[in-house]
């Protein structure tokens, strides 16, 4: 990864953690699709306070040739005891789209589930994936990201927020 985007996700997650109140904590982590490991990114997440619950939202970076409608993606989550479970899932990738469903958000006076971001070369997608997770096994916990066709998808990420009890 060169430095230039080493440089904006840290930014990007350095205005994001400070948003969030001061007791709550956010860890992130992102990967690129490439040759080696193909089509699975895969990522490891800490759950362990049993008086937390956990937001998880789900991190998108497309260039700008990206010009499908949806993206079809299977997540699989491994427990730290070794259960799995998968879901199939549509992303949204067509930047107009994105535009447009955000606005709507706006326009509605919703909470926005999902964000975006954007560079010369490409942009970036946040959306919520699971909120207020209260998790049925304490530890680490790996969460794979399949992508069938990766073609002008440069990667994902993954940002997991510990939200104290006393905030709920």
């Amino acid at each position: 990864m060169n430095n230039r985007v080493l440089a904006i996700i840290v930014l990007f997650s350095t205005l994001i953690s400070g948003c969030l109140s001061n007791s709550q904590k956010s860890e992130f982590s992102f990967a690129q699709f490439n040759a080696e490991q193909g089509n699975v990114v895969s990522f490891q997440i800490e759950m362990n306070d049993s008086t937390a619950t956990y937001d998880v939202y789900l991190y998108m970076r497309y260039n700008y040739h990206y010009d499908q409608s949806k993206l079809p993606a299977t997540i699989t989550v491994t427990s730290p005891s070794g259960l799995k479970g998968s879901e199939t899932l549509q992303l949204e990738g067509n930047l107009a789209n994105i535009k447009k469903y955000i606005a709507e958000q706006e326009e509605q006076g919703g909470q926005l589930v999902m964000q975006l971001s954007e560079s010369s070369e490409y942009y970036d997608t946040k959306a919520l994936y699971r909120s207020n997770i209260r998790p049925v096994e304490y530890g680490l916990w790996k969460i794979e990201l399949y992508i069938p066709n990766i073609e002008n998808v440069i990667g994902a990420g993954i940002e997991t927020i510990t939200i104290p009890e006393k905030e709920q």
